[in-house]
């Protein structure tokens, strides 16, 4: 089997670049390429259909590296569809996601092997150090061929056992016209074996571009455009635009003539921790983020009932933007912020809403992980596949300076605090 013309980090940077723009090109310029050596084996060697049995591919690191690596982001098993004339899709049949590297092994087996067992595989693994440079590995081509008893055999058994059949019930039509349709089966599977091989035989490219795209992309990527999502304590999505420090946090010092205990979260909330901290009478409430700023406009947000952070100022495609002032603590003020928070100060907080189909009507967006949204003028927006429970935060506030504006999240406003109301989505 020929080896694939380009190394595979020129298909992540042609992939990364066509998706996302300008940033890609900007993320991929400060990274490094580096290759992860992975093997893909076959037990036993020696395949026969419908006899032999615990058929294996197992996929797993090479025992030489030449770079460091505690994570892949994925690792897959993949299998050339032999359906498709154009040589260039493959279907993955094993996977693991976020794997430790020292105990990554994805194996597929077959009980007994068929003929879906037969066929060419590889395996490739992606992930990222923490310098943002990209470690990707991918084997070559290990193809499960039939050994042992071939198709002519098969045939000639076949035959003699309809010699036999037709001594012992030579009247019994009906058993012969069984065993001549079992034999016209095999032929018919035969031939369209023979036109897999010749395809193969054919057809030497590789559709390495198509594999390193389902590796970056394991299922519909974020919505585009720039916005921030507050984040739950099992941190961002497994999605790039959210990757590479693409996060911040605002810290809110609240107003401490009440006392600390004015200051407060939801006991059961799922925002990243720690959520409040206190400092005798002073309490302070920090949220943190998860950030997108590419400009890109491939993935629509869905159409519902939601808020989330406005990033510098911008609100995606179908948005109204809007403004929430807190008049954190007057005397001695610590409010701080870090990374890439969405609005200027922690006193003036920035939102994007919508409201284009009731949130009673489920809207897709990606649940391998939990994330945050913000309820807007009703309950909390249906996700498919996603379970919601509400969740709050609640800042003390000084009395001064709390004015609103624009299109902004369900908040309660009382004399002396702020609270925030989001909702947390966890898979079903």
């Amino acid at each position: 089997m020929a080896d694939p013309k380009l190394p595979l980090a020129v298909f992540v940077i042609l992939v990364m670049v066509a998706m996302y723009g300008g940033f890609a090109t900007a993320f991929l310029a400060n990274s490094k390429k580096l290759d992860f050596n992975l093997e893909l084996t076959v037990e036993p060697n020696i395949v026969t259909r419908a006899r032999t049995e615990n058929v294996k591919l197992r996929c797993q690191p090479g025992t030489t590296q030449t770079v460091q690596l505690e994570r892949f982001t994925i690792m897959r098993i993949l299998k050339q569809d032999p359906t498709d004339d154009t040589g260039e899709t493959w279907i993955s049949i094993a996977e693991k996601k976020d794997v430790a590297v020292k105990t990554a092994v994805v194996e597929y087996v077959w009980p007994v092997a068929t003929l879906e067992t037969f066929g060419v595989y590889h395996c490739g693994a992606i992930g990222f150090t923490a310098d943002a440079s990209i470690v990707s590995g991918i084997t070559p081509n290990v193809e499960i061929k039939m050994g042992g008893v071939s198709a002519a055999d098969l045939l000639e058994v076949l035959m003699e056992s309809k010699a036999q059949l037709n001594d012992k019930v030579s009247n019994n039509s009906a058993a012969i016209g069984e065993l001549n349709d079992q034999l016209d089966d095999l032929k018919d599977e035969e031939r369209n074996r023979s036109d897999i091989i010749d395809h193969r035989l054919a057809t030497s490219k590789q559709a390495r571009e198509s594999m390193v795209h389902r590796l970056l992309f394991p299922e519909n990527p974020w919505p585009s455009g720039q916005y921030a999502l507050p984040q739950p304590d099992t941190g961002c999505p497994l999605d790039l635009r959210f990757y590479g420090g693409n996060t911040g946090y605002f810290t809110f010092h609240g107003e401490s003539s009440q006392g600390p205990n004015t200051t407060f979260a939801n006991p059961d909330t799922r925002l990243a921790k720690p959520v409040v901290t206190t400092s005798g009478s002073e309490a302070f409430l920090t949220l943190r983020f998860c950030t997108s700023n590419m400009l890109t406009s491939y993935f629509p947000w869905p159409k519902g009932q939601y808020c989330i952070h406005s990033y510098n100022g911008n609100c995606p495609v179908g948005f109204n933007k809007g403004t929430l002032a807190v008049d954190t603590e007057d005397t001695n003020n610590q409010d701080a912020m870090g990374g890439n928070h969405p609005s200027n100060t922690p006193s003036d907080l920035r939102f994007c809403c919508t409201k284009t189909a009731d949130y009673s009507v489920a809207m897709v967006l990606p649940t391998e992980r939990p994330f945050y949204l913000y309820r807007y003028q009703g309950p909390c927006q249906v996700v498919e596949g996603m379970n919601v429970k509400l969740d709050y935060f609640e800042i003390a506030v000084e009395t001064k300076y709390n004015s609103a504006s624009g299109q902004n999240p369900y908040t309660v406003l009382k004399t002396n605090s702020r609270r925030f109301e989001l909702c947390y989505y966890s898979k079903k």
